[in-house]
């Protein structure tokens, strides 16, 4: 006598369903964040490592466009000298506009140009004291091609790496300042820069630690954001 069966097939419950999916939004949650927040500290490293190249390789055309060996050839900080039938109110106007020339498709922002203003701004890691309608073109500035923003202010050059309208917009995040000196860019912190001291949060129990303009230089030295 043949005994003939039918398989069964079991599936998964609704039950079952729903619980496998809530415990995959758990995880989700839980690890997104550190995930998006990784990859935006990768994007700013990126960003602000090629800002300092292009600020590098700007100096060398400055100086092979003058035929010159130092800024003091062309008076650099020292003069209003109009460049191109244009005229400058400052020394500063006058040296952001050459930065200007070297940067191949970028668009020049004149003197505290409206589109150089943020609606906020932050000088701290941790975003506290908001500054707002803060312009960073105070000297002129420029947008490069892949949205970057470099703005001329308090004889600094700041450096938006993703620009204004992605954010944070704060210092040590997504703004770097640098200095010009007469014959190289300097990263600004590396001189006198002191983890001792507590600079971008290397000891974050000082004061100093939230000071976000020196970041520019830890994040280079170490290449990489580790705060």
């Amino acid at each position: 006598m043949k005994h003939h069966f039918k398989s069964i097939k079991k599936g998964f419950t609704l039950a079952e369903v729903l619980i496998t999916l809530g415990v995959i939004g758990v995880v989700a949650a839980l690890t997104l964040p550190s995930l998006v927040a990784k990859y935006q500290k990768k994007t700013y490293v990126t960003g602000l490592k090629r800002a300092y190249s292009l600020l590098l390789q700007d100096m060398d055309y400055i100086k092979y466009y003058y035929n010159i060996s130092n800024l003091d050839e062309i008076d650099w900080g020292a003069s209003t000298a109009s460049i191109d039938n244009k005229s400058f109110s400052t020394p500063a106007e006058r040296d952001m506009y050459i930065i200007y020339k070297g940067f191949h498709g970028a668009k020049y922002l004149e003197p505290s140009a409206p589109e150089c203003t943020y609606d906020v701004y932050y000088s701290f890691l941790n975003r506290t004291s908001p500054i707002n309608n803060y312009n960073l073109c105070v000297n002129g500035g420029f947008f490069t091609p892949d949205g970057m923003l470099y703005g001329y202010r308090d004889n600094y050059i700041y450096v938006d790496v993703n620009g204004m309208d992605k954010g944070p917009n704060a210092q040590g995040r997504d703004i770097f300042p640098f200095l010009i000196d007469k014959s190289k860019v300097i990263v600004y912190g590396r001189q006198g820069w002191d983890m001792n001291k507590g600079y971008c949060m290397t000891d974050p129990s000082k004061p100093q630690a939230l000071w976000g303009s020196y970041c520019t230089a830890r994040v280079l030295a170490e290449g990489d954001m580790k705060y």
